[in-house]
């Protein structure tokens, strides 16, 4: 399986929202892209995507506490479709991977970009979610479990870019 993937480019992303619903606004994105070889050897060639979206709703008091992302930064935050178009040109033709992507993020991701008539062009979709659970016996399957199994630091917890980072070092 591994000299199958590593020719190919993944795109690790991870998205926080202001709910636990498909529908909920999409608070931020962000992405790591590059080969198997550049994310191993922490190559400065690695791409990466990150935006906070502009949000004027009322922040779920939750979100805002788990997150740790104001109302301000929403308020200048970019505009959806425009990050949606966006993220879509950055991941095209990418191997989309996560960590409880194909439960959470893609569903979300996917009700946004279908409201602007967007869609991805991905290579395939992994999980690293899945693939703990399918591999691993730990007590909980959380990101954070995850990376403490590999003795992988967490930093900046609930956030897009840093947990898009760690689930591309967990894979």
């Amino acid at each position: 399986m591994l000299h199958t993937l590593k020719d190919k480019t993944f795109t690790f992303f991870d998205l926080e929202t202001n709910g636990l619903e498909r529908s909920s606004a999409i608070l931020e994105i962000g992405a790591v892209q590059g080969t198997l070889d550049q994310f191993r050897a922490q190559d400065k060639a690695i791409r990466t995507f990150h935006s906070i979206l502009y949000f004027k709703g009322n922040l779920n008091p939750f979100a805002q506490a788990v997150h740790k992302i104001d109302s301000d930064e929403l308020l200048n935050g970019s505009s959806v479709c425009s990050v949606l178009k966006n993220f879509c040109g950055f991941s095209q033709d990418t191997v989309l991977v996560g960590h409880n992507i194909i439960s959470f993020d893609l569903p979300v991701l996917s009700y946004h970009l279908e409201s602007y008539g967007l869609s991805l062009a991905s290579k395939g979709v992994l999980d690293t979610h899945v693939l703990a659970r399918q591999y691993l016996k730990l007590p909980s399957y959380k990101l954070s479990v995850v990376a403490q199994f590999f003795q992988i630091p967490v930093l900046n917890a609930h956030r897009a870019l840093s947990d898009a980072k760690t689930a591309s070092e967990v894979f």
